[in-house]
């Protein structure tokens, strides 16, 4: 059973989730379906949610041009794959530039050590009466 979360139209079926948006009324090719399932074969919960905002504003700024112009199933399924495709490639450059550069913490943890290290010469140099 696919459980639904507070972003709307993102739905996780397992552990992959899904971007599941209404499709638009009057669009051509479309026959009985009513929505457009698109895996954003994604397992992470935060990547997720940043994918489906993402596609969420793309899908509002083409729902007016949709209406417009006849567009048709196919078309409409490409765009979004193509996003999807796009957003998680970026997504992935984050997180190897994010692991290949290190974290706000790890520099703390070396700041942390330095520290360490003067206030134990400092300790040492005081017990040892040498003058600073």
């Amino acid at each position: 059973m696919a459980v639904r979360h507070r972003i709307s139209n993102l739905v996780r079926r397992g552990n992959v989730y899904y971007w599941r948006p209404r499709l638009p009324t009057g669009m051509r090719g479309s026959g009985r379906k009513k929505h457009l399932s698109l895996s954003l074969r994604i397992t992470d919960n935060a990547r997720a949610k940043w994918l489906a905002l993402q596609l969420n504003a793309r899908l509002e700024g083409l729902r007016s041009r949709v209406m417009q112009e006849a567009w048709n199933l196919e078309q409409f399924t490409v765009i979004f794959r193509d996003e999807i495709s796009r957003a998680s490639t970026e997504l992935e450059a984050f997180a190897v530039a994010g692991r290949c550069l290190g974290s706000p913490r790890e520099d703390h943890r070396v700041a942390d050590r330095d520290v360490g290290w003067a206030y134990r010469l400092v300790s040492a140099c005081s017990r040892t009466g040498s003058p600073s």
